[in-house]
């Protein structure tokens, strides 16, 4: 996940990293077991972790747990291995005009760090069909800067990155790749079908579904060199003098909603804490978290300090010796804006550090 850090300054870190950006790309972690079939796109947000339904429509998760109905097992749903691992996801992308409940499914995700306009990333995704599916084109994935969020099963409008331009038969899992060059610094990737039906090419035949529905596993998004230097701005952790005694807050960490676990785009946030404590090698820190004033008092406190902690034990675990680092919780105390709007509520939510040591 680091990459390799060089001396020469601390803006020099990431340029050769060419680690996979979409986190859970198996999909083999899970915040909840599936209690059964999904029947809405919340029922596939409460189990799978990181990824989400941008629509109201929903997508199928397969785990050893997961109970298919009969009538959907005699469809062919659930006969099929995962490419890797023990769970896939499956999406319905064709049959709208057939009456297909929830013809249109796409997954989507927040990338580990943002697209660099002007670079070029390679992909790859493993995809299958369903038994007796529908054969289609229009297969991709595009990007956004914002999540989308539907209330209803529609059809997204979004461009896409990558397509695929004529029906896809894949009894077996098929490899897909190639490369793509980021057209601005978008933040999530979405997969699906991002046509109607009228535009979508399909191949039938007889006694098959009216619908087209694929199974995907093992996505990969990764930038190919030459790496385009990443230009971080006047009042970025990076280009921040360290002075004893100073704070400074770290932007971009993300928690789970009321949680203190680490979404994963917060990493490199953090790489930019390592790269500079490599930097300095007798720098002493205290990581302070805070929260805003939701909750009784005692909540926050306890929240504060578990989220700081959990920052704790990432840079414990990426090597960074215990001796160097303490953590403290605040809670609301020491909140610097009115919490009478939900920006000024996010912004005192937040996680600092300050320098006990520097020499």
């Amino acid at each position: 996940m680091l990459g390799s850090f060089s001396g020469a300054g601390q803006s020099k870190i990431l340029l050769d990293s060419l680690y996979n950006i979409v986190p859970n790309n198996s999909f083999e972690l899970l915040d909840n077991h599936p209690l059964g079939w999904f029947y809405n796109g919340k029922q596939f947000n409460r189990v799978m972790k990181y990824w989400y339904s941008p629509t109201a429509a929903s997508p199928d998760v397969y785990c050893p747990k997961v109970k298919v109905p009969n009538s959907w097992q005699n469809n062919g749903f659930s006969k099929e291995n995962p490419y890797d691992g023990a769970n896939m996801v499956g999406i319905t992308m064709y049959g709208c005009q057939n009456g297909k409940p929830h013809c249109r499914e796409y997954i989507e995700i927040q990338l580990i760090e943002p697209l660099v306009t002007g670079q070029k990333y390679y992909f790859e995704f493993f995809i299958k069909q369903l038994p007796n599916s529908l054969a289609i084109n229009n297969i991709g994935f595009g990007f956004s800067y914002q999540r989308n969020y539907q209330v209803e099963d529609v059809l997204m409008e979004l461009t896409p990155a990558f397509q695929i331009n004529s029906p896809l038969e894949a009894k077996t899992w098929k490899k897909i790749s190639g490369t793509f060059e980021a057209k601005g610094e978008y933040n999530y990737l979405t997969f699906g079908n991002f046509f109607n039906d009228e535009n979508t090419q399909v191949i039938r035949q007889r006694g098959f579904n009216n619908y087209a529905y694929y199974y995907l596993d093992k996505i990969l998004l990764r930038k190919v060199k030459p790496i385009i230097p990443v230009e971080y701005g006047e009042n970025d952790l990076l280009n921040q003098k360290m002075v004893k005694g100073k704070t400074y807050v770290m932007n971009n960490i993300y928690f789970e909603i009321e949680s203190w676990e680490l979404l994963p785009r917060s990493y490199t946030e953090l790489r930019k804490l390592i790269a500079i404590l490599k930097k300095y090698p007798t720098m002493c820190i205290t990581i302070i978290g805070h929260t805003d004033n939701t909750g009784t008092q005692e909540y926050n406190q306890e929240l504060s300090e578990k989220r700081a902690y959990a920052i704790y034990k990432y840079l414990l675990k990426m090597g960074v010796a215990f001796h160097r680092l303490q953590y403290k919780g605040l809670g609301a105390t020491k909140n610097e804006f009115p919490n009478d709007t939900e920006i000024n509520r996010q912004k005192n939510r937040k996680v600092e550090f300050i320098v006990d040591k520097l020499k």
